[in-house]
């Protein structure tokens, strides 16, 4: 993918997974979650995008310098804030947490 994507060509999934910058198996999970861009699909097991409608995705996905989210990301986002550190253990060895 040296020569720089004309708008009216199409990308298969790995193509899209290097404009993106992330893996075909990420790529994956965006079109089983319905967040990925709109596909053709060639055959039951081949799909292609369309490069115009991969940069309008990214497009509408990118925040920053003002851009504010699209309503639907407003939406998305978890009302509680990601945890990102470990718990504490508990101060006893033994201790444990009550079965629910």
């Amino acid at each position: 993918m040296s020569e720089a994507i004309q708008n009216d060509e199409f990308l298969t999934k790995r193509e899209l997974a290097r404009l993106c910058r992330c893996s075909e198996r990420t790529i994956d999970r965006l079109l089983e979650g319905g967040n990925a861009p709109p596909v053709t699909r060639l055959s039951t097991r081949r799909i292609i995008f369309a490069a115009a409608d991969a940069r309008k995705w990214l497009s509408d996905r990118t925040l920053g310098l003002g851009r504010q989210p699209p309503q639907s990301a407003i939406a998305a986002t978890p009302s509680k804030p990601i945890q990102l550190q470990k718990q504490k253990s508990p101060k006893h060895k033994g201790a444990r947490e009550p079965v629910k």
